[in-house]
C-alpha cells in the first residue's frame, strides 16, 4: 500500500539534519466505524523505527469508509459523533495503537463542516474521557477552533477554557480563507489575529505543551513568502517565550 518517493526522502533526510522528529499522520482514518486499520499504524511503526519520532499524531476524525467497502474516500475529514457509542469504538483502536508505537500518541482535535446536532456530550467532556481511558494525550488546533467558531458561531474561547490543557502535548496554528460561505482549515497564510488570541491564552493557563507548529500547505508557501513566513515563526516564539516556564507543569 506505500511507496517511498526518493525525492522526498532524500529532501527530509537533508532537511532534518540532527533535530529530533515527530510526525503526524493523515491516513489513519480512526474514526471510521469498524475495525483499525493496522496495516496503516504497522507501517508508521516502521517509519518510527527508521526516523526515531518523539511523537506521533493523527486527527480524530475519518475520511474513508470501512474496509468492506474497499476503504473508499469521502473527500474531506469529518469529526466523529461525541457520543458514548462511538467512545467504545475509539478506545480500544486507540489503545492499540498507542501500543503498536510504543511512543506517545496525540489525537487532534477536528474541523466540523457539518456539525451533528443532539451529539450526546460537548467535545471538551469528549475529548477528555478519551485521554482518561486511553494512553493518548491531545494535539489542540486552535485554528480548528477558529473556523468552527466562524462557520458555526460558537466560542472557540469555550472550548480552550473547558480542556484540561494538561493534557495537551502540542498545539497547531494556521491560516485559512473563505469558500462558499465557509472558512476553510486550507492552511493557505497568516494566522487569523483570533487565533493569536486563542494561543495566548492557552499557554497562559496551566498546560503541558511541548510544541507550537505553524501548519502551512505546500502549495501556499511562495505565496506567503519567506519573510511573511519567518514572521509567523518569530511571533509564535515570542509567545511560547513569554509565557515559560510558569505555566509548564507535568503531564
Amino acid at each position: 500500500r506505500y511507496c517511498e518517493i526518493p525525492e522526498a526522502v532524500a529532501q527530509l533526510e537533508a532537511a532534518r539534519g540532527d533535530l529530533p522528529l515527530v510526525a503526524h499522520g493523515v491516513g489513519l482514518s480512526i474514526a471510521t466505524d469498524g475495525p483499525l486499520d493496522r496495516g496503516h499504524i504497522e507501517q508508521m511503526a516502521r517509519w518510527r523505527d527508521r526516523y526515531g519520532f518523539a511523537w506521533f499524531s493523527e486527527h480524530l476524525a475519518w475520511f474513508r469508509l470501512g474496509p468492506q467497502d474497499g476503504w473508499r474516500g469521502v473527500g474531506t475529514m469529518l469529526p466523529p459523533v461525541y457520543d458514548a457509542e462511538t467512545l467504545e469504538d475509539l478506545v480500544p483502536k486507540l489503545q492499540t495503537v498507542c501500543a503498536v508505537l510504543g511512543i506517545e500518541v496525540l489525537v487532534e482535535n477536528a474541523v466540523d463542516y457539518t456539525p451533528v446536532a443532539q451529539a450526546g456530550c460537548s467535545e471538551a467532556a469528549f475529548l477528555t474521557r478519551l485521554t482518561e481511558r486511553t494512553p493518548a494525550r491531545l494535539l489542540l488546533d486552535l485554528h480548528n477552533l477558529y473556523t468552527n467558531a466562524v462557520n458555526h458561531g460558537a466560542e472557540a474561547a469555550d472550548l480552550v477554557g473547558a480542556l484540561d490543557l494538561r493534557r495537551v502535548h502540542e498545539l497547531h496554528i494556521a491560516g485559512g480563507e473563505p469558500l462558499h460561505g465557509f472558512w476553510t482549515d486550507s492552511h493557505s497564510g497568516r494566522c487569523p489575529e483570533p487565533v493569536w488570541m486563542l494561543l495566548e491564552q492557552a499557554l497562559r493557563r496551566p498546560n503541558a505543551v511541548r510544541a507550537i507548529t505553524f501548519e502551512i500547505d505546500e502549495s501556499y508557501v511562495a505565496r506567503l513568502g519567506p519573510a511573511a513566513l519567518l514572521e509567523q515563526l518569530g511571533r509564535a516564539r515570542s509567545i511560547w517565550r513569554a509565557t515559560r516556564p510558569e505555566c509548564v507543569v507535568p503531564a
